[in-house]
């Protein structure tokens, strides 16, 4: 009689490749700054509230969380290699 054991796998890793960006985005704008700042860009992207481009906005927001999620996905995909 074969005894069936449970596998004792550890999985660290938090993606996988097709869930990637919906939960990296996800876990960007659970921040409250992220969230303050594209508070600010749809703001500034109303033309009656703000004269300035909306890109002034935009642009430093996209940065920050394509650097963030750049760098996420990095240190994950070191993870999964450990695994």
């Amino acid at each position: 009689m074969e005894h069936i054991f449970p596998s004792n796998f550890i999985k660290t890793s938090r993606y996988t490749a097709l869930d990637f960006l919906p939960m990296a985005l996800l876990i960007q704008f659970s921040k409250i700054a992220n969230v303050y700042f594209l508070i600010v860009a749809v703001l500034q992207s109303l033309p009656s509230i703000s004269p300035l481009s909306p890109f002034t906005a935009i642009a430093p927001l996209i940065f920050v969380i394509t650097v963030s999620m750049v760098r996420e996905g990095l240190e994950d995909l070191a993870r999964h290699k450990s695994d």
